[in-house]
Order: C-alpha cells, then structure tokens, then sequence
C-alpha cells in the first residue's frame, strides 16, 4: 500500500499548484484589491477553488483531521492563496464540521490579515460550526470585544450564516453586532452593516427596532448600509 503523503509534503504540493496558475497581472492588482501587507502569490478564487476540486479528487483517503492539520500548515506564513485554499479544502467536509474544529478556528482568526481571507473563514468554517452549535456564538460576542480588528469582523461575518437558507438566528446575530455598533474600524464597521442586513431578511421588524436604538448614536455610514433593505421595503410599500 501506498504511504499517505505527509501534511508537509501535502503543503509542497499545494503551493506548487498554486505557483502554476500564477496570474500576473492579478498579482499586480491583489494590493489595491486587499492591501500591500498581504503576501500573495496571483491566483483567482475560482481557480483556488478549482484546484482545491482537484486536490479532493486526488486524496480521497483524506480526513476533517488532515484538513484541519493542512489548514494549520497552509496558514502559517499567511500566504493569501495557501491560507484560501486550505480554508476551501476544509469546507468540504461541511456535512462532518463540529465543535470540534473551533480550536482551530481560534487560531486561525490569529492569522488573518485581510478581509478576503476573513471573510472567507467566517463563511466557509466559523459560521457553519456556529449555525451547528449555537452555544459557540457567545465566543463571537467575546471576540467582538477582541483588540484584533480582524477577529472582530470575523465576528460579525460569521453570523451572516446564521441567517442563510432556512435559518434564522437573528438574536444571536443582533447580540454580536450589540458589541460592535461603534467600533472605530471601517472594516469591522462594513462587516457589520452586512450581519444586520442578512438579519433584516429573517426578521425585518426586529433589524429596525435594533437599529433605531442606535440612532443617533452609531455612525450615520453604518445606519445607512445596515437599513438599506429595510428602507427599500419601505419604499416599495409606498
């Protein structure tokens, strides 16, 4: 039988992967895209994606454990592809995601340095644990009160899945943005205004009595975008 590959030898394959499908001129414009303290190598996310297809078909012996574990390795050095890539490959165990991975979600919101690869953990990992085990969404309240702007968006970004398909979760939602109404950080703001729109679409009523709590009080910007589909049903109503 074939000796499975290493976790390190997986991590050499992968970058090699993405070292293929470089794309320059992408590369050139990932600073403007997510800022130029972001090591990248130019590769899309589809192509990310499709690679990481092509990594499950070709490992199909592979666990959640040796996910998790490459996930570990592939966001050491903070490297945009790699950390996607490992971020995409876990999601794919999505029906097998537990409790259990939550310690690796902690530490990996530690290596987070832009809002793509934020955004993307908060969607494909924490808030489907969170949406599995609503008991986990009290540690989004803590991190919304985290010093780390970056944890405190992911905060917020995972509760938008609290709120997709048959879901609605909208008091665990409303309770994190609570923490976050007046943060200073216009990336954690934006990541907000979008928990609380995702929240309207469950339960308008109780989206508009939060936000006119705050009235007057949380800057005007984040009102705006965080009422937008309220005030378009109004709109139309009218």
């Amino acid at each position: 039988m074939m000796a499975r590959p290493s976790v390190t030898g997986l991590r050499s394959e992968v970058r090699r992967c993405l070292e293929a499908r470089r794309d320059v001129e992408y590369h050139a414009s990932l600073a403007r895209l997510i800022g130029p303290a972001t090591a990248a190598i130019g590769v899309r996310v589809p192509v990310i994606r499709e690679l990481v297809k092509d990594f499950g078909a070709e490992h199909r012996e592979l666990t959640v454990d040796h996910a998790v574990q490459l996930l570990d390795e592939l966001s050491t050095n903070q490297v945009r592809e790699e950390f996607l890539f490992g971020v995409f490959y876990l999601a794919r165990f999505r029906h097998k995601l537990t409790r259990a991975i939550w310690p690796g979600v902690d530490r990996w919101a530690d290596r987070v340095d832009n809002w793509e690869t934020c955004d993307q953990l908060a969607m494909q990992l924490a808030g489907t644990v969170v949406s599995g085990d609503l008991s986990l969404a009290g540690d989004l309240i803590v991190w919304a009160g985290s010093q780390n702007p970056w944890r405190r968006r992911l905060a917020a970004a995972a509760t938008t899945v609290l709120n997709h398909g048959g879901q609605a979760h909208v008091p665990q939602t409303l309770a994190v943005c609570e923490v976050l109404m007046q943060d200073g950080n216009p990336v954690v703001l934006s990541a907000v205004a979008w928990a609380i729109r995702e929240a309207s679409r469950k339960d308008q009523d109780a989206a508009a009595r939060f936000l006119d709590r705050w009235r007057g009080i949380a800057p005007p910007k984040l009102l705006r975008e965080a009422s937008r589909l309220i005030d378009q049903a109004k709109e139309r109503r009218m």
